[in-house]
């Protein structure tokens, strides 16, 4: 009798070679209806099974595999099978589509990064400019805005790590090494309620977990950068390991360009499982960037960086799966003009702590917390206009979520609440409480409607003023205090989904509502900073977005478009925020020449951004009493100038197409992969801004440009 007791069971199903787990696999009991699919870690569990009973484990593209049921903890290893790449596409697309309910939610894995030409080296981040809706500020930006949002309204997260300001100078490339990231999710807006405390997007990265079998590494070398990744097996857990550096500083002296800058980057990851039921990891990244100038009499001196630390434990609880995780972030800089007199100091921390119970089934309801300690330093000295912030504020969250499946339809409700305080001026408490709803309607296995629709806070903001909002390398964050409240916004979506043969198409229509966001003003009163240090404005975010999709073929890419507006209201006029693109198209087409050789093409367009520009310049004569004569006075050169309406005038439209070729060989058990690209092919001049030089008259209109025709050659070598 004891032998026919019945087993829940529960466990994990990975890849054999690398130990990555497998989503969506199919486990069934073999002659009865019953059976699940793992979730996005692998994980699945299954009640009332006999012990006599037989376990079938299918995931497409490995070979399928039977078990007998046990009442602990399993670890099911699939290995790789021969099969064509189209039913492995085609199958997977189906499982994550029948599951997925997030709207425009998007998977980047290494491939996808790989794809995309590139000036120094591939960038996760760069690859989201492709997406509909996500707009880049300049060629020299990783900085992106996801539908009109201001960039500090995005959340990125590394292995759940907050990280602030992820640039390197210049924000030419992101701080990420793709090497070292296993996949990318991004969430462009309706973002589910485990994230919170940002407006506009969540883009979360997973670092890889080590090969369990070997020691395996990747180098990547370039004109002006390399980078080392090394993995494998280490006391009785895996490692990653990951170093870059750049010799910026050597190269470009060559080329007459003097600027002494370096940075580094080193990504850590270490896992341990002491059983099946419990997985402890640890994250660790570092990075440094250093920029010195001298032009006499001017001397800058730049330097940031990132201190993060995260550490998480994975716990199955019968059948439920538990995750706490503790993390630390650290971000710092500092900027030291000498001409004229300019210092300005931002360092501050963040240790957060989060956790989350959630059922191995598709459907079910999932709680969790989030709280975080944070220390702010803001430090201020223009020309002897000096203030100081600085601040220990508290944030602290809770949220629950239920899924359930109905006919042809899946639903997902949550509701999000928060708490945050700070004291500086005085203490002050905000509460707030964002609901959300995602639904999703089945009118065929490959078609389905979707809507969702949420509120938003945002306590932590930055000092965005929008005539520097596209010079920025990193910005300077500081929390809501005193009578500033966390930035607020509603989201809604309402869109199509379909798979296609060779790939998908989503059409979705969104809107985003701002009742109370800040910005920087031009002048701030240091003798009352709780009224001046922000202005508060309203505004809104609109547009339909498409993008056509295909994975399958020689011939692979991602066709995109997207219709925005994006203003803020000021005494019942609206007027343009600085994303505001009205047409947006972008083009990635990869064409596989030979197995061994693959062409690559992208165009990028863009109508003009806004900005604020100079209209009209004028003499400006006063009656000198002494003199008794008429007298010019100016406070710049020979003229006053009249600038337009903040984000009045418009940029010229952008485009650009690069082009690229990898190549791939093996010598001597070694895979080399040479990289050649074409940056900018047919030379377009795009402008970065204007200026004026005042000292000539009539002042000349100086246009700095982007990115002219730069080729870019770099070797990888995996091992």
């Amino acid at each position: 009798m004891i032998f026919l007791l019945s087993l829940t069971v529960t466990g994990f199903v990975r890849d054999s070679l690398t130990g990555d787990p497998l989503p969506f696999t199919q486990i069934w009991v073999e002659g009865t209806g019953k059976g699940t699919i793992t979730n996005d870690e692998g994980f699945f569990s299954i009640s009332g099974v006999e012990p006599f009973q037989v376990l079938t484990v299918r995931y497409i593209g490995y070979r399928e595999k039977k078990v007998k049921p046990s009442g602990e903890v399993m670890v099911i290893l699939l290995a790789p099978a021969p099969i064509e790449l189209k039913e492995v596409v085609v199958k997977s697309r189906k499982e994550d589509f029948k599951r997925e309910i997030a709207p425009s939610k998007i998977t980047f894995r290494r491939r996808d990064v790989e794809r995309t030409p590139v000036l120094v080296e591939q960038d996760p981040m760069k690859s989201l400019q492709f997406l509909p809706g996500v707009t880049g500020r300049s060629d020299f930006s990783s900085q992106f805005s996801v539908r009109g949002g201001y960039p500090d309204q995005n959340l990125i997260l590394l292995d759940g790590a907050v990280l602030y300001n992820p640039y390197h100078f210049a924000s030419l490339f992101s701080i990420f090494d793709p090497s070292a990231i296993r996949k990318m999710e991004f969430f462009p807006g309706n973002f589910p309620v485990e994230f919170g405390e940002r407006l506009s997007s969540v883009l979360s990265f997973s670092t890889i977990g080590g090969n369990p079998h070997r020691i395996k590494g990747n180098l990547y070398l370039s004109l002006i950068s390399g980078r080392l990744c090394l993995e494998g097996p280490l006391a009785g857990g895996n490692f990653l390991f990951s170093t870059r550096t750049g010799w910026f500083d050597k190269v470009l002296p060559l080329f007459k360009i003097d600027i002494p800058y370096r940075f580094y980057d080193i990504i850590s990851h270490y896992h341990y499982e002491p059983s099946p039921e419990t997985r402890i990891y640890l994250t660790c990244f570092l990075n440094r960037d250093a920029v010195e100038i001298s032009f006499h009499p001017v001397d800058l001196s730049i330097e940031w960086g990132n201190r993060v630390g995260s550490f998480g434990i994975r716990k199955i609880l019968g059948n439920y799966l538990i995750k706490s995780h503790l993390s630390y972030s650290h971000f710092l800089n500092s900027l030291s003009l000498s001409f004229p007199v300019m210092e300005m100091n931002n360092p501050f921390w963040e240790v957060n702590f989060r956790g989350r119970i959630e059922s191995a089934n598709e459907e079910g309801i999932s709680a969790g917390w989030d709280a975080s300690f944070y220390d702010f330093t803001y430090e201020m000295n223009v020309i002897g206009l000096e203030y100081n912030i600085h601040d220990n504020p508290v944030r602290v969250a809770l949220f629950a979520k239920e899924r359930k499946r109905s006919g042809k339809f899946l639903v997902e409700g949550g509701i999000r609440g928060g708490m945050f305080t700070s004291k500086f001026i005085e203490r002050r408490y905000y509460w707030y409480l964002d609901p959300r709803l995602m639904l999703k309607f089945f009118l065929t296995e490959g078609f389905a409607l979707f809507t969702a629709g949420g509120v938003y806070h945002q306590p932590i903001v930055t000092l965005t003023n929008q005539m520097r909002v596209g010079l920025a390398t990193f910005y300077y964050w500081i929390p809501v205090f005193g009578k500033y409240k966390p930035e607020e916004a509603y989201q809604f979506d309402l869109g199509t989904h379909s798979l296609l043969p060779w790939g998908e198409f989503i059409l979705d229509g969104y809107f985003k509502y701002y009742p109370y966001f800040l910005i920087s003003p031009d002048s701030v009163d240091p003798q009352n900073l709780g009224e001046t240090i922000f202005e508060e404005k309203k505004g809104f975010s609109a547009g339909i977005s498409l993008m056509l999709r295909k994975d399958l073929g020689r011939v692979r890419g991602i066709l995109s478009y997207n219709l925005g507006y994006s203003l803020e209201k000021l005494d019942s006029v609206y007027r343009y925020l600085s994303f505001d693109r009205r047409h947006s198209v972008d083009f990635l087409c990869e064409y596989e020449i030979t197995p061994s050789l693959t062409f690559v093409l992208t165009w990028i367009y863009g109508t003009g951004l806004p900005y604020t520009g100079l209209r009209a310049r004028y003499h400006f004569w006063v009656w000198d009493p002494m003199s008794e004569e008429p007298s010019l006075r100016s406070r710049l050169g020979k003229w006053e100038f009249i600038l337009s309406s903040p984000n009045a005038m418009r940029l010229p439209s952008y485009h650009r197409m690069d082009v690229g070729i990898r190549w791939k060989t093996t010598v001597k058990n070694l895979s080399v992969k040479i990289i050649f690209d074409i940056i900018n092919v047919y030379n377009r001049k795009n402008v970065l801004y204007y200026f004026y030089d005042t000292q000539k008259d009539p002042p000349e209109e100086i246009v700095i440009h982007m990115l002219p025709l730069i080729p870019s050659l770099g070797v990888e070598v995996r091992f």
